[in-house]
């Protein structure tokens, strides 16, 4: 789950788990945390976990995991972009084949710029995200 300001109050992202899939929801918070909104937001999967809002500039994105298509648990990172009523506009895989699990990516902002903080094994690394459309 990841929390981040909205108008005058929050934004919080959380994984919602039913019977044995695993969705994406948002929920608008007023100053005093007291849900004013929620939305399931659909990125055309029902194993998504780990979703990270973040703003960059004056957009909202989700960075978070997903199980890949394949006969083995493999998870990958993606990127979806948001609309300002919080539908997804694209979603990017952010595939590095750095390790077979990715997760737990987390984004911030540095000198107008939006970056993604990982860790693979104990290494941390960072990465910097141009647009958010394809892998650039």
């Amino acid at each position: 789950a990841s929390i981040a300001t909205y108008k005058d109050g929050f934004i919080l992202s959380y994984r919602i788990n039913e019977n044995d899939f695993s969705f994406i929801g948002i929920s608008i918070l007023d100053k005093n945390f007291k849900e004013t909104f929620f939305k399931k937001v659909d990125v055309k999967s029902n194993k998504a976990e780990d979703p990270r809002i973040f703003k960059f500039k004056n957009d909202y994105f989700l960075i978070y995991n997903d199980k890949l298509d394949i006969a083995h648990n493999s998870r990958i990172m993606k990127i979806a972009k948001l609309d300002t009523n919080f539908n997804v506009e694209y979603i990017t895989d952010l595939d590095l084949h750095i390790q077979i699990i990715e997760k737990n990516w987390t984004p911030f902002e540095s000198n107008n710029k939006a970056l993604l903080d990982f860790v693979k094994e104990t290494q941390a690394m960072c990465l910097r995200c141009q647009s958010g459309k394809g892998n650039d």
